[in-house]
């Protein structure tokens, strides 16, 4: 019986400090997550302290503080009425009981406010010996009162004991502050008003199609499943100063103009201009091609891409391109300097005889995408197609869904850059010899704006205002797939996975990217200082002074479909 009880203890010793597989640390951060959030609530319930215990090892502590005193910040300022805290880390190491430190994170809430918050573990590591775990942990709060709102955002590590009991929850014994930012504004409710009903309530445009998600349409528009990839334009189209909306919308529903009156109203004159066109739209873009002072139209359907002159209120097609694959994005500049607006074509994805696209491969860092294409404006309404001649044709088998333009070397002519899905981006440089031809090459890599991920949105802006363009790029933020891939053993039993190969999927889930352009020509990768990577699952995004205090903000639209009545999001 003494060496069964031996055999049987060693044997659960080397069990618990062998390597868990990815599926069992997901089990566990599930239950972990689970318990974590009943502790929060019960801790900032503030009076469920005997409860807490039962989730909770007998020695559970805080090590050091959630939410330390200000003079501890690492930065503290005031813009609008907003002030702003930020804390790496807590200074003081001293443990103290749970409750003690909830009462410090909540200390500043608005007391007439009801919290809403959530925390979500985003890395998972097993400890030397094997009975005990870390997680690292997002935390988010936003409390509205009547007077002001406040909004945490943190990260944690939280340590866990593994029970001997299988079938038991792991036990919480310490959580350590990593890091926080705390946003204190001195108006109530929040920065940006949603003002969709009282502006477009009235439209049966908005009713019978903008108000209806994509639960609603995909069983009754079985050709879109997913695919809900459809841009808009924005341009003044009759010359009052008011700028319109041009919705693209999936085949079989109209495309929408939502136009802008002096009296502050909205109206839908899709028809009115002859724009509610019901083929698929992927893209459009209101642009001046003739010169005449007015906007023109540009559209991507299934059939070829057009161009539309605007006439008198009417939109005449006046020229097409040839049929291509899956056109996400519309990119327009005079990039020869002639005073003609040319095009770029950002070209997803091929479309094979039935309009079936191909899978990327190899996933993280895919080549089989569409063919972007420059088009020369020769005037006339005559377009030619210039890509190889200019060497655009060089990395150009990407999955395109954005491209933007800048001169990023202030030399005087504008240079491009791409955001591909499923691997690198391009970053053409523009350059132009004596002889006026121009050429662009590709220096993604050397300026450090790969960015091997996800990327489906650009925005240019000076952030902090040095004069020197800055790049931010919208990808997707995975907290699954921040702890799968950093686990020890991801990807190393597949052929030819190396550390590159390893590291390219871990940089996928690390969210959004911001570059900050250097004096000689480089870029820094400051998302994680500036804070800005976590944008979730994004797509577009832009930089805009939202405030009037003269520093770009940004704004990124992100989320993706979720599930139908209790499934949870996917």
């Amino acid at each position: 019986m003494r060496i069964i009880l031996i055999i049987t203890a060693l044997s659960s010793a080397i069990s618990q400090a062998r390597e868990w597989t990815a599926a069992e640390t997901e089990t566990f951060q599930e239950s972990a997550r689970d318990q974590l959030k009943d502790i929060v609530h019960l801790l900032l319930d503030g009076n469920n302290e005997e409860i807490v215990k039962q989730s909770t090892s007998p020695d559970a502590s805080v090590t050091g503080s959630l939410r330390p005193s200000a003079e501890h910040a690492h930065s503290n300022s005031t813009i609008g009425g907003i002030t702003t805290l930020r804390w790496k880390g807590s200074p003081n190491e001293k443990p103290q009981p749970l409750s003690a430190a909830f009462d410090e994170l909540s200390s500043t809430w608005p007391a007439d406010g009801e919290p809403r918050w959530k925390v979500k573990n985003f890395d998972v590591r097993v400890q030397p010996g094997g009975t005990e775990i870390a997680t690292h942990t997002d935390y988010v709060a936003f409390i509205q009162g009547a007077q002001n709102s406040l909004q945490q955002i943190g990260k944690w590590r939280c340590l866990w004991k593994i029970p001997q009991d299988p079938e038991a929850p792991p036990l919480l014994k310490s959580i350590s502050l990593l890091e926080l930012t705390e946003t204190n504004s001195a108006k109530s409710g929040p920065l940006l008003k949603d003002v969709t009903l009282p502006v477009l309530g009235n439209l049966p445009a908005f009713q019978n199609i903008l108000a209806k998600g994509a639960n609603y349409w995909i069983p009754r528009l079985p050709r879109l499943k997913h695919r809900f990839q459809h841009g808009l334009a924005v341009g003044d189209l009759n010359g009052d100063g008011l700028e319109e909306i041009y919705l693209c919308q999936p085949e079989g529903l109209p495309n929408i103009l939502l136009m802008r009156e002096p009296d502050g109203s909205v109206r839908d004159a899709a028809a009115d201009y002859g724009l509610n066109f019901r083929d698929i739209t992927t893209s459009a873009l209101f642009v001046d091609l003739d010169n005449d002072g007015d906007q023109d139209l540009i559209a991507t359907f299934r059939s070829p891409i057009n161009f539309f002159e605007n006439v008198d209120g009417k939109f005449i097609n006046r020229h097409q391109l040839p049929h291509r694959g899956q056109v996400f994005n519309l990119a327009a500049a005079d990039y020869d300097q002639d005073g003609l607006l040319d095009l770029y074509v950002c070209q997803y994805q091929n479309l094979d005889e039935k309009g079936i696209a191909p899978s990327a491969i190899p996933l993280h860092d895919a080549k089989n995408g569409g063919k972007n294409s420059l088009h020369r404006n020769l005037g006339d309404w005559k377009f030619k197609d210039v890509t190889t001649s200019v060497g655009l044709d060089q990395n150009n088998d990407r999955w395109t869904v954005a491209a933007s333009w800048e001169d990023f070397d202030r030399d005087g002519d504008l240079d491009l850059y791409c955001a591909n899905d499923y691997g690198r981006n391009n970053f053409y440089r523009c350059d132009t010899a004596e002889d006026g031809s121009i050429s662009f090459t590709d220096i993604a890599p050397e300026t450090g704006v790969e960015d091997m991920t996800t990327s489906m949105g650009i925005s240019w802006g000076d952030p902090n205002r040095d004069g020197i363009p800055d790049i931010y790029v919208s990808n997707m933020y995975s907290s699954a797939g921040r702890r799968i891939a950093f686990q020890k053993n991801f990807k190393r039993n597949i052929s030819k996975s190396d550390t590159d190969h390893v590291k390219a999927w871990q940089q996928a889930a690390m969210g959004n990217s911001l570059f900050q352009g250097r004096a000689d020509g480089s870029f820094l990768h400051a998302s994680k200082a500036s804070r800005v990577y976590k944008g979730r699952w994004s797509w577009g995004t832009t930089f805009a002074d939202l405030n009037h205090d003269g520093w770009d903000d940004l704004l990124v639209a992100n989320g993706f479909i979720t599930g139908v009545g209790s499934l949870p999001d996917l």
